[in-house]
């Protein structure tokens, strides 16, 4: 079963880095960088902000409104919301929006026999 895990309070501006931890923990920005640490350009928040909300079906603002934290403290499981699968279509294509992200993968070899018998 899959794990669930609860946002953290977001609700102060000194929880920023929670919510900031949230982004990138569901996929919205990318893992930090040692030499960098946290240091975002506010373009790059308000994006994440902007996929969220457009992800979670809210009206996009790039602002961390009521709406948007509601969204944030939902129990959800561990998964991220983004792959990688989709980096070949630019971020303003509409595709994006219908695009269905599969968190698996295809393997193995195809049965040599289709019907199934049991003994």
């Amino acid at each position: 079963m899959a794990e669930r895990s609860k946002a953290p309070d977001l609700s102060s501006g000194s929880r920023k880095g929670a919510w900031q931890n949230y982004l990138m923990r569901f996929g919205y920005l990318e893992k930090s960088n040692i030499e960098t640490g946290n240091l975002r350009t506010i373009d790059e928040l308000k994006k994440a902000v902007e996929s969220l909300q457009s992800y979670g079906g809210l009206n996009v603002t790039g602002i961390i409104d009521a709406e948007t934290l509601e969204l944030m403290r939902k129990p959800r499981c561990g998964a991220p919301d983004t792959s990688d699968s989709v980096d070949f279509l630019p971020s303003n294509d509409r595709r994006l929006e219908r695009l269905r992200v599969r968190r698996y993968i295809k393997q193995g070899q195809k049965w040599e026999n289709s019907i199934v018998t049991w003994s």
